[in-house]
């Protein structure tokens, strides 16, 4: 280890990307890597995996949060600030002028590509004219536009997905499907799928229906795509074809070769100009065009499977952000990656700022 020890302090440790974060960043064997992991819950097991880690206040505190993290930066020596989850990268995106005074890097896209990253429907609206595929959608404010959307979409002859326009994970995402029966939504393990008399039921006990869209769903193939990048410039792309997820997490996936599939995430990449590392999410329409259904610009639950490939994002990430070179390896197509849980025991005290 030639390279100097550097120390990476990774926020919301409690998300389902952060063991594979630390495996990354530990077993470089380039250098030696501290990680301090924070998190708002005591129950969150990424505390008690990190080699140093804290309890810190909530987002709703900034002053108090801002204050807590530049303590544990002074305290162990941090370089690079790695926010983890979806509401974390515009936070510390805001603040990362701030940060970088005191010598630290905040390793996010900037606010304005994450503000239409992060919502749904404005992805849409800006990608459609670029010229990258999306599915058709149809915006919905009201009881009324959800129906007339419903049948613009081809209902009932064909399923639609009603989405927040924010959300993380499968939340705020329904399959409406014609052919679900009730006994099927009664016994269905996630609930993804539901009747289209369960969507308006639900609905029209809201006092206001929250910013949502409707899209037409895609029957084919589903792909992930982690995109290693800088102020829109991709630096490395893995294609993982997901072959089962769960709660919006694939739990069986492999790397595969699909120029056309990289090209949509490179091109939208380009089209928001994100940065570090981003997953961008798309399925085949019925004629097998991989088209667009969302983007997470930040490190996906599923970062392993492009590192067993043999292209380490998080720590290339970080490098990047050190401002240090390095050359992007190909990925390993083929590889495979099954999940399973793991068993954290929570064995020793962590401190509150």
């Amino acid at each position: 280890m030639s390279t100097r020890p550097i120390t990476v302090l990774a926020t919301s440790v409690g998300n389902d990307g952060f063991p594979s974060v630390l495996e990354a960043l530990k077993g470089t064997g380039e250098r030696e890597v501290t990680v301090v992991g924070v998190d708002v819950r005591e129950s969150a097991p990424g505390l008690y995996l990190a080699d140093h880690a804290a309890l810190v206040p909530q987002r709703n505190q900034p002053d108090a949060l801002i204050a807590a993290i530049l303590g544990l930066a002074g305290q162990y020596r941090v370089d690079v600030l790695l926010p983890l989850s979806t509401e974390d990268q515009p936070f510390y995106a805001r603040w990362a002028p701030f940060f970088t005074e005191h010598g630290i890097v905040t390793a996010t896209s900037a606010p304005e590509a994450l503000g239409v990253a992060n919502d749904k429907l404005a992805l849409l609206e800006m990608c459609r004219p670029a010229g990258i595929p999306c599915p058709r959608y149809v915006p919905v404010r009201s009881l009324r536009q959800v129906e007339a959307g419903a049948v613009a979409l081809g209902w009932p002859e064909r399923p639609f997905v009603f989405k927040l326009n924010h959300g993380a994970g499968a939340s705020g995402v329904k399959i409406v499907d014609p052919k679900h029966g009730r006994m099927a939504r009664l016994f269905d393990r996630d609930n993804l799928r539901i009747r289209y008399d369960d969507l308006l039921n639900g609905l029209v006990e809201l006092e206001e229906l929250p910013p949502a869209h409707l899209a037409e769903y895609l029957p084919g193939e589903e792909y992930s795509v982690d995109v290693l990048c800088d102020r829109g410039r991709p630096l490395s792309t893995v294609v993982r074809h997901r072959l089962s997820t769960h709660y919006g997490l694939a739990t069986h996936a492999v790397v595969v070769e699909r120029p056309d599939v990289a090209a949509v995430a490179e091109d939208l990449v380009r089209l928001l100009g994100l940065s570090y590392v981003v997953n961008v999410q798309l399925r085949c329409d019925a004629s097998g065009v991989p088209r667009l259904m969302e983007v997470n610009p930040r490190i996906p639950g599923t970062i392993g499977l492009s590192v067993a490939a043999g292209v380490n994002m998080p720590y290339l990430a970080v490098k990047h952000a050190l401002g240090e070179g390095f050359v992007v390896p190909q990925p390993k197509i083929g590889t495979e990656l099954v999940r399973t849980w793991r068993t954290v025991l929570p064995d020793k005290r962590i401190e509150q700022w």
